[in-house]
Order: structure tokens, then sequence, then C-alpha cells
């Protein structure tokens, strides 16, 4: 319908990460006909979405109004976080699991732990992004 600012209204009144319970345990648990072909349906659907307000013609929708809405969406939305867990044996599963984050850059920029998982959290945070290769524990 090219409808901007329904569109944009619709995103804004809905964007939330458990939308429709997507996040729920239990869509994963077991293999339900159909689930994950929805889910990823509609993130896809919700990327094309965003891909043609970023693209819209700005005479009917300004450059700061795209600011605007993708700033409200991204602090609606959230950040993901990484929590390691305590336990001192977990901290050499944690170096493992930063490594391999890290190799896919997908190593997100929230880190948080407890115990163990502090102290690697503090020492990821503490150092520069590129030199994470050379940091040794």
């Amino acid at each position: 319908m090219k409808d901007i600012k329904g569109l944009v209204h619709l995103i804004r009144a809905n964007l939330v990460r458990n939308l429709y319970s997507i996040n729920d345990s239990n869509l994963y648990q077991f293999s339900r006909l159909g689930t994950k072909n929805g889910i990823e349906k509609f993130q896809r659907e919700l990327k094309n979405s965003l891909d043609y307000i970023a693209n819209y013609n700005e005479k009917h929708f300004t450059l700061h109004q795209k600011l605007e809405f993708f700033s409200e969406s991204r602090h609606s939305y959230g950040r993901t976080a990484l929590m390691l867990s305590g336990g001192a044996s977990l901290g050499m599963y944690h170096i493992g699991v930063i490594d391999a984050l890290y190799k896919e850059n997908l190593l997100p920029r929230i880190l948080c732990g407890s115990s163990a998982g502090s102290i690697i959290a503090a020492i990821i945070c503490t150092n520069v992004y590129e030199d994470l290769p050379k940091v040794r524990f």
C-alpha cells in the first residue's frame, strides 16, 4: 500500500524483542512443523520493511524523520548482551565462547558476568576489540 506513515506507526507500536513470543524457549525444544519458518518469514518481512523505510523518498519522509525513527526503534528493541555465568571451571568455556563469537564477528558490545564470568568479561571489556586475539588468559 506504500503507506509509510502507517508502516512506521506499526513498527513503532510493535517492535519489541519478544513480539508474538518468538523468544519462547518452547518453540525451540521440539521440532514443531513450520514454527521456525514462520519466525524466519517474520524476520525477513521486518528487515524488508526497515529497508523500505531507509530507502523511502525523502520528499515525503525526511532524513531527520528516518533518523528519529531508527533511533527510537533501536532504543525500544534493545541490544544483545552476553552474560557469562560463575563457576571456576566454566571460565575456560567462556574463553572459548568469546573466541568463537569474535572469529565470527558476533561478539556483542555488552558483556557481563558473575564470579569467573565477571573476570573474563572484565578482561575482554578492558581491551581494544582488534587486540582481543592477542589477549592471554
